[in-house]
């Protein structure tokens, strides 16, 4: 009877290591809301951006860095601005400002505080399809983070589009007028690679220019990262009341 339930304990060994070995790779995902800001909102970036966040406001006419105005303290998952297309990277000035506003307090410079309405950053090449800007995310885990951006457009079309190696890209496309402040989406990404240290890149691209009203722009204002632990689960077909269910059985042979 002992050799049986020997036995027994050794092909549910076997059985779970097959089934360890059958799991497949966890794949790349990345998931998302969009959500219009209608009126002018503030975001607190500490809360939102446990592992990093950032903004970036300037009224710099052109030859900004790219680098964030401001960004948590000891992180640096998210990095400096770039062009896509032509140009160079540029704030604005003028009086029509995204609608998005961030409070925080763990930031580098200052330490705490809060900015109204951040103008962001898009390229000095205006009213052009293809122009526009993008930064990257370095993603250290495997685990689902949540991505928080701030991104729009001023007289046009452009497409926030977000993409990772082995994951489907999360695009959308949106239009607004010349309106002031400037039209804002919050986009909400449900974020995990597959490797670690997988890059995201972010982007927001003009798309269709309205020329009559001109002065059309695709801009970023800010971004905050938040990663969830995944956790571990039992393989496919196998539960605790299987295992358990081997074991008595196996006692009652013995």
């Amino acid at each position: 009877m002992r050799m049986h339930l020997t036995f027994v304990r050794v092909l549910a060994v076997f059985a779970l290591a097959l089934t360890l070995a059958a799991v497949p790779a966890p794949a790349a995902t990345i998931t998302g809301t969009t959500t219009n800001l209608s009126t002018v909102t503030s975001f607190d970036l500490t809360s939102l951006g446990h592992d990093d966040w950032a903004y970036w406001n300037t009224t710099a006419a052109s030859g900004h860095s790219g680098a964030p105005t401001n960004e948590k303290n000891g992180a640096s998952l998210i990095n400096s601005m770039s062009i896509v297309g032509s140009g160079t990277l540029r704030g604005s000035s003028s009086s029509s400002q995204p609608r998005a506003s961030y409070s925080f307090t763990n930031g580098t410079s200052p330490a705490s505080g809060s900015v109204a309405q951040a103008t962001g950053l898009f390229s000095t090449v205006l009213d052009t399809n293809g122009v526009g800007v993008k930064f990257t995310i370095t993603l250290p885990t495997v685990d689902t983070y949540i991505v928080n951006v701030w991104a729009g457009v001023f007289g046009g079309t452009a497409t926030f589009t977000a993409s990772m190696t082995g994951a489907t890209s999360f695009t959308n496309a949106f239009t607004a007028a010349n309106l002031t402040p400037k039209p804002t989406n919050q986009y909400r990404l449900f974020v995990t690679p597959d490797n670690a240290n997988d890059v995201l890149t972010i982007s927001m691209v003009m798309t269709a220019d309205n020329t009559t009203q001109g002065s059309s722009q695709a801009f970023i204002t800010g971004a905050a990262v938040t990663g969830i632990p995944t956790p571990a689960a039992l393989p496919a077909g196998l539960t605790l009341l299987s295992l358990v269910g081997l074991r008595r059985r196996g006692r009652m042979h013995a």
